[in-house]
């Protein structure tokens, strides 16, 4: 509330008689009076100043005719917003014929007189009624405004309002005669910080009677839902849910400034993986922007799987509905029967292919060059990928593997200050044989560091230069340039198809023992092992022939994890 006051700033004299300078009455309150002492004093200046209260700090209600009530605030306009102002809209049931009293209390001391403005209007309510549809995606009211003609009153001298809520859209306006407004003026629009409105077609000729259509949007006032497994005495927040153990459901209700809302009614609805409501409570109201459920028991003879859960909920103005997907889960320590029959099953394939196992042996034995290849890669001078070509099934983060690659050969150059070009890194298991062309670098990675190896790189990065020379001269970044380079690869490479395929399926087994042996979770090891077991119906005949050791490892990894 702001409160203007006129004061004055006395400060002791500095001059006499004819040169005293400035006023000499002030204000009390009342009247400006006479400044006793003259001569003691210089009165400099008056000036009006305002005390801004915050609306928490005071206590100020309006009588109406003996009635008390109680105001709204909002920011003052007429002070740039720098202060308070206490709006009351009344309604009276009956047209008043007598004198209307408007008192108003404070238990703060005015500095100064009080504004109070009032006015009085006419005003006709007439009802709207409607309905709403809700999905995740849009909820939609629909709302039917009846209008009819007053007595006699001209319709021009009236504004009309609509009511609907502040943080709705408008999509569409249909007047009495059924054609749609395209000109909504003012809205949405606040008044006295209670209700909103529309006024519309503002300049238009008066419409008929009839009934005027507006279609709105309301925004989703739920986009969360937590769910909650009891450890102990308390809740604890969890990502997925375990049969057997007590939860809860729990739904955040909030409007779009991300306010918590309470009130409203809603329904918070459990299901299995087929549909089957398995918990669903109604009735339940938000409080302070949570929605919970009360606690229910995740029976262990259920299945697993991904259980929905779903929440309704609405006050009547606003709605929030919403669906999430959630993993259930065995609990601690069970192994489900079907597990077991799986991994008898891939013991029993371990078994079954125990002769094949010394083909492989040979066959390590026999292996030459050509199988120590991984991938190839052609890099710009700058280390850009032009190419990259995999001797195995697939090559995994070509664009991760060529930067390495360039910044390490880039690191080693500056680093030593050498003019020559790096021709190989070493990483015990794993070389990188390098070769620079006139153009570009050439990288391929292999087991060994074979003489044999480097001739053919040095070929290759020749024979991709003198077949892409014009393009490499002006490339700016076209990679399918080069889709022919395969037969280059093939000519101065020659692993076979199939020779691709043994090496790929050996790193793919490689990959599995690696995660198994970071993992300790049971139902983590299951799941891994029908990983393995959808790749090796694929691949059998390769991996009894090629890789069965390896297999066998992992089967025996897998054994020792779960039983432990």
């Amino acid at each position: 509330m702001i409160h203007p006051t006129n004061s004055w700033m006395p400060e002791n004299k500095t001059k006499t008689g004819a040169e005293i300078i400035g006023l000499t009455r002030k204000y009390n309150g009342t009247d400006f009076v006479n400044i006793s002492h003259v001569n003691d004093f210089d009165m400099l200046c008056n000036f009006t100043f305002q005390k801004i209260l915050h609306p928490e700090s005071v206590n100020l209600t309006y009588s109406i005719n003996n009635e008390a009530f109680t105001p709204i605030y909002q920011k003052s306009l007429r002070t740039g917003s720098l202060g308070y102002e206490a709006l009351l809209i009344h309604n009276f049931n009956s047209t008043s014929t007598g004198n209307i009293s408007v008192s108003v209390y404070t238990d703060k001391i005015m500095l100064s007189s009080c504004d109070i403005i009032t006015k009085q209007y006419y005003v006709y309510t007439i009802p709207a009624s409607g309905i709403y549809n809700a999905s995740e995606n849009e909820i939609e009211w629909t709302l039917t405004y009846p209008y009819t003609h007053i007595g006699d009153l001209n319709l021009d001298s009236f504004s009309l309002y609509y009511l609907y809520e502040s943080d709705w859209q408008l999509k569409h306006f249909y007047n009495t005669f059924g054609d749609e407004v395209f000109d909504v003026f003012f809205g949405p629009m606040k008044y006295f910080n209670a209700s909103y409105y529309v006024l519309y077609d503002l300049w238009k000729e008066p419409i008929d009677i009839g009934d005027c259509i507006g279609i709105f949007q309301s925004p989703n006032y739920c986009n969360k839902i937590n769910l909650k497994t009891k450890v102990g005495n308390n809740f604890e927040l969890k990502g997925y849910l375990q049969l057997g153990k007590t939860i809860k459901l729990e739904a955040v209700i909030k409007n779009c400034l991300n306010h918590p809302i309470s009130g409203g009614n809603g329904t918070l609805t459990f299901k299995n993986p087929s549909g089957e409501v398995i918990f669903q409570e109604s009735n339940i109201s938000s409080y302070n922007g949570i929605l919970n459920s009360s606690e229910f028991l995740l029976d262990s003879s259920r299945g697993v799987g991904m259980y929905s859960v779903e929440i309704f909920w609405t006050n009547g103005k606003e709605v929030a509905i919403f669906a999430i997907f959630v993993e259930v889960i065995y609990p601690e320590g069970y192994i489900p029967p079907e597990t077991i029959i799986l991994i008898v099953s891939l013991i029993g394939l371990a078994i079954i292919a125990i002769p094949a196992s010394l083909v492989t042996r040979k066959y390590v034995r026999q292996r030459n060059w050509e199988k120590s290849l991984h991938d190839l890669f052609v890099l710009t001078k700058e280390g850009v990928s032009m190419y990259n070509y995999s001797f195995g099934i697939e090559l995994k983060q070509p664009e991760l593997i060529s930067g390495m690659i360039s910044a390490l050969t880039t690191f080693m150059k500056e680093a030593t200050g050498s003019r020559e070009s790096l021709r190989i890194i070493d990483q015990q298991d794993k070389k990188v044989i390098l070769t620079q062309g006139d153009y570009t670098t050439v990288a391929l990675i292999a087991d060994k560091n074979l003489p044999i190896i480097h001739k053919r790189v040095t070929k290759f990065t020749e024979a991709f230069e003198r077949r892409f020379g014009k393009q490499l001269l002006n490339w700016r970044g076209e990679l399918t340039l080069f889709k022919d380079a395969e037969s280059i690869v093939k000519n101065y490479f020659p692993v076979s198809m199939e020779e691709q395929k043994i090496r790929g399926i050996k790193l793919k087994l490689v990959e599995f023992r690696e995660r198994l042996l970071s993992i300790d979770d049971k139902m983590q090891v299951i799941s891994v092992m029908r990983e393995l077991t959808e790749f090796s119906s694929r691949y059998q005949e390769i991996i009894n022939k090629y890789s069965f050791k390896d297999f066998n490892e992992l089967i025996r990894i897998a054994e020792y994890k779960i039983n432990e």
